[in-house]
């Protein structure tokens, strides 16, 4: 078994595992380049049963050689797998540690921080209601006033409801800010930082009724084609005039 490069070697890790290997592997590449010659050497169409044989033992030589390969590949990694699962392990438990403390804690301030979000929201549209009411209130007055002949007051009443319409149409456009606008970012003495973002999520609440076509731009090729595999892999056949379905034949060698 291929044991990991140890000290006193002189070259970088990578480089000297490629050597140690390209050493001690001689036989096997050499088995693969000969098979690589008599692939260089077969023709690229078969014309005969005879020349199907010969393309069949080619193919049945290769995927041996393909175990044989891989075989060696895991025999040869194995002790720098385990020694990469030890270190793994030993950082594992601290990691996750961590990562508790970080997530529980981040939950607590993302908790905070949106409550406070909120508040401040629902105080600048109570702060638009009331200006809005007292716009009223001072329009209805300018009215009453111009009837009565009260010019001066009628004045003055129109005044307070257009400054009371400015107050409005902030509080409004406030209020209809992101919600993370509403969250002042705070320095803390030890120097932290603590402010909010927006972010815009999800929540599936009935997969049935979710609009796939909508998602389409979003896919992946990748993606959309492991799902028609799976789904004609099923007996589906149907998936409109961008994709076709056929019968093919591939060879079986053994």
């Amino acid at each position: 078994m291929e044991q990991p490069i140890g000290i006193g070697h002189n070259l970088p890790m990578p480089e000297a595992i490629s050597a140690s290997l390209s050493e001690s592997q001689t036989d096997l590449l050499a088995e693969v380049n000969y098979l690589a010659l008599l692939a260089n050497k077969a023709p690229r169409e078969i014309d005969s049963e005879d020349g199907l044989s010969a393309i069949a033992k080619l193919v049945v030589d290769a995927r041996a050689l393909t175990k044989k390969v891989d075989d060696a590949r895991k025999e040869a990694k194995d002790p720098y797998f385990r020694a990469g699962q030890e270190v793994d392990n030993f950082f594992r438990a601290p990691l996750e540690r961590l990562a508790r403390i970080r997530d529980v804690f981040q939950a607590i301030a993302d908790k905070y921080q949106r409550a406070k979000a909120e508040a401040e929201r629902r105080r600048r549209e109570e702060e638009a209601r009331a200006a809005r009411e007292e716009e009223t209130r001072r329009r209805e007055a300018t009215q009453r006033a111009e009837e009565q002949g009260q010019r001066q007051r009628a004045k003055t009443q129109t005044a307070k409801a257009d400054a009371a319409a400015d107050r409005a149409d902030e509080a409004e456009a406030a209020a209809a800010a992101p919600l993370a606008a509403h969250v002042e970012t705070r320095v803390s003495d030890d120097g932290v930082k603590a402010g909010a973002k927006g972010e815009w999520t999800f929540e599936i609440v009935d997969l049935d009724q979710i609009d796939y076509a909508k998602l389409g731009p979003f896919f992946k090729p990748e993606h959309i084609g492991v799902a028609l595999k799976a789904a004609v892999k099923q007996g589906r056949r149907d998936f409109g005039p961008g994709v076709r379905v056929f019968e093919t034949v591939k060879a079986v060698l053994r």
